[in-house]
């Protein structure tokens, strides 16, 4: 607590120290990005098409391109601790529980990953492989954080969240822009981005990055085999035919190896040992994409993808590849009135390999997986300019489960221009995974004559899980220079996956040595009921100083069929409290200090001790094209814990060590 005292003083004594000093030099003013204009900028992720972020019906949250700037923030999970109801934890220096209101693990299942309407989730797990998603973050032109349920727009697994990744586009990164840093884990890393233009209409831009990244602390008795090295090169191109038109085409390709330290389980002496074989990842994609006017009330949008890559040690000690083609179109309509439709239809095919694997296997090894999809909303117009209702449905054929149906119900009252209150119900299901369904882990090996393996065991006929979600929102701009976005919630999960159930004898399949073994097979016998709120609160103090301040509260109840919590889902690898406080301060001589304090309560699971950080950045500009910066994160701690050990898949967790490096930003 006396160093919490100690950081918050000495913040307090900088602020006015800036305050006071007068003006020598030409300082951009804050004032440059109002409150009420952030307020009226447009969303796209929660209607599928551009609506005023201040009348949108959902729990939204968007982290800017000057958020990202600002924050020192090297990786998309770190940005994401910014946004009030996610829970952001570091499992070792290159992996990530990342989740949205609850169930927070590696293997967090519940939130949809979007990088420019492409989704990044894996039919492996239901999830996102975070060690891959890095691209170039001077390339992102905000990021759109939903907490609570989209599956009636974007389908399955959207179930507690979406995060939506967009981009610039070509025409807002002309002209060049190399990148450097060096520090204590940052070992050495840039990125070189250079953009042009052909033709009146017709812009492009190219990129590489590569970073190598040094090793977290380990804990007692673990090993800390968590350095991370990846490279990343891409293209995007932009051409406008027509006013109301845009062509876009994009691509990258990138490999990465992370290292990792992992508990395997052998069928003979010593019947365990720790693999510190790296995961190292190759792959790519490209995406093409048309937006054109048919008239005035109507807008077409046509998009395709194809994404492959492959992992060697996945999770344990399998191999994976996996192809993905997905095509998705997608018509809004004005109607008459002041109502809009928005519909579309979407198909996509997923092939997935796995091979090598002893501790996790698949039967069958190979498996193609198909999804076809529609969806709906109306925008219905009650009471002119004060009520609105919403109302849309997605239908999706999934191969492994049949067909799903994700209703919801939106209202939003603006009683004036500056307020405006919203409440939902939906309902969303996430769809199960290859491992779910077909995965045979070894959980451990009794040294036996014969040693007995202790397995669990995929169910082909595991069903979907499915949430019933109820939200009421508020959202204000309380004067020029306060605004207030409150959300509050109450879900109802039934059917969740579980590992429970009576064990049973049987053969192990081929490839494994024909032994007899022990499986608990996975059910869906769990419920859960949840409720939280989240704040976020924006004050422009003084027109150099601006405060933002979040807080979520969240209480899990899980319920399940013998009394013993799953691995996946339980409420004590869950924070109840999180708070954090970011300060952006304008300093003369075209200097900055951004600052950001954070709050995460203690996790019963471990138990992982609750923590008080501080991350800051101090950056200087000597000329209109450079800035340099020197960055601190995790300050107030030489190391700390952030998730708990797994008795399930045990790879190895670290603590998160003291962060400094210099970074240096020119453009030409």
């Amino acid at each position: 607590m006396k160093q919490v005292l100690l950081a918050l003083g000495g913040l307090f004594l900088v602020v006015l120290a800036g305050l006071a000093v007068p003006t020598l030099g030409k300082a951009r003013s804050l004032t440059d990005f109002s409150l009420e204009e952030l307020m009226a900028m447009e969303v796209t992720t929660p209607a599928k098409s551009p609506r005023r972020f201040d009348q949108t019906p959902a729990a939204v949250f968007v982290i800017t391109a000057e958020d990202i700037r600002r924050s020192g923030a090297t990786t998309i999970p770190d940005l994401l601790r910014m946004v009030p109801g996610m829970q952001v934890a570091h499992i070792d220096g290159n992996k990530w529980a990342v989740s949205a209101r609850g169930f927070n693990s590696r293997f967090a299942n519940k939130l949809l990953v979007l990088i420019d309407g492409r989704s990044v989730y894996t039919p492996t797990f239901s999830g996102v492989y975070w060690d891959v998603q890095d691209t170039l973050l001077a390339d992102i032109e905000r990021i759109e954080v939903i907490r609570g349920p989209g599956g009636s727009l974007w389908g399955a697994n959207a179930v507690n969240g979406i995060v939506n990744i967009i981009t610039k586009s070509a025409r807002d990164t002309q002209g060049g822009l190399a990148q450097a840093r060096a520090g204590n884990l940052e070992r050495g890393g840039g990125a070189l981005r250079y953009g042009g233009k052909s033709g009146q209409n017709h812009y492009w831009r190219g990129f590489v990055q590569y970073f190598d990244r040094g090793p977290h602390h380990a804990l007692p008795g673990e090993t800390a085999e968590d350095d991370w090295q990846s490279w990343r090169g891409g293209f995007r191109s932009d051409r406008y035919p027509a006013p109301d038109e845009q062509l876009t085409l994009q691509g990258e390709a990138y490999g990465s190896r992370a290292g990792a330290a992992r508990t395997e389980h052998l069928f003979t002496a010593p019947f365990v040992r720790t693999n510190t074989e790296p995961t190292q990842t190759n792959g790519g994609f490209l995406l093409a994409r048309r937006s054109w006017e048919v008239s005035p009330a109507a807008r077409n949008r046509l998009q395709a993808f194809v994404d492959h890559f492959q992992r060697r040690r996945n999770l344990l000690d399998e191999d994976e590849r996996r192809t993905t083609l997905d095509v998705d179109f997608q018509n809004e309509l004005a109607l008459a009135a002041e109502r809009k439709l928005t519909w579309g239809l979407g198909y996509r095919v997923s092939r997935g390999s796995f091979s090598g694997g002893q501790v996790v296997t698949y039967h069958p090894q190979r498996q193609t997986e198909h999804l076809l999809s529609v969806f709906a909303q109306a925008e219905l117009p009650l009471v002119e300019e004060r009520l609105t209702l919403y109302a849309g449905s997605k239908a999706e054929h999934f191969s492994s489960v049949g067909l799903e149906i994700q209703p919801s119900l939106r209202l939003l009252w603006t009683p004036s221009s500056r307020h405006s209150l919203w409440a939902s119900a939906a309902r969303a299901v996430g769809i199960p995974s290859r491992a779910d369904q077909e995965a045979l882990i070894i959980l451990a090996v009794v040294p036996s004559d014969p040693p007995l393996p202790l397995t669990s065991q995929g169910n082909p006929n595991i069903k979907a899980e499915s949430l019933k979600a109820f939200e009421i929102g508020y959202r204000a701009l309380l004067n020029d220079s306060l605004s207030l976005d409150i959300a509050t919630f109450y879900n109802i999960y039934d059917d969740l996956r579980n590992f429970e159930g009576e064990p049973a004898a049987f053969t192990l399949p081929a490839p494994l040595p024909p032994m007899t073994a022990l499986y608990t097979s996975r059910n869906n016998e769990t419920k859960v009921h949840s409720q939280g709120v989240e704040v976020a609160l924006s004050w422009q103090a003084h027109q150099r100083l601006r405060l933002m301040g979040a807080y979520s509260y969240i209480d899990l109840r899980v319920k399940p069929r013998l009394g013993v919590e799953d691995f996946d889902f339980s409420a004590q690898k869950t924070p109840r409290h999180q708070a954090s406080l970011r300060t952006w301060l304008d300093l003369p001589r075209e200097w900055e200090l951004n600052t950001w304090l954070r709050y995460v309560d203690a996790l019963e699971r471990g138990p992982v001790p609750s923590y008080v950080e501080l991350d800051a950045k101090l950056s200087w500009a000597p000329r209109a094209n450079l800035t340099l910066a020197l960055v601190g994160r995790n300050l107030l701690d030489g190391r700390h814990q952030e998730f708990p050990l797994e008795t399930f898949l045990k790879n190895s967790v670290t603590e998160v060590r003291r962060q400094v490096f210099a970074e240096a930003v020119l453009t030409f």
